[in-house]
């Protein structure tokens, strides 16, 4: 595997990359932060959502784990044989 660095003067000193580079490099400071005020405005809500989704999903996760531990609880108080063989034939081989 090669890595290549990328010179960014030698990319803009390309002629093949000049009216590309002049054009760029010469837009007014307004138009930048345009850029930057719709990358935003599309950025943040997804990565709100994102965050927004792996809260819910600690929060009802905690919530089925606190249930389940619950009822198991309460299962145990009940008699329940505890050894989850319910309808199983335990077989045992003398060596």
């Amino acid at each position: 595997m090669r890595f290549v660095q990328i010179n960014l003067e030698e990319f803009r000193g390309d002629p093949r990359y000049a009216r590309w580079s002049a054009r760029v490099g010469g837009q007014p400071g307004w138009v930048w932060r345009l850029a930057a005020l719709a990358a935003a405005l599309v950025l943040v809500p997804i990565v709100a959502l994102v965050l927004a989704a792996a809260a819910t999903f600690m929060v009802v996760y905690l919530v089925l784990a606190a249930v389940h531990a619950v009822a198991q609880a309460v299962r145990r108080l009940l008699g329940g044989s505890g050894d989850g063989r319910r309808n199983v034939r335990v077989v045992r081989v003398e060596r």
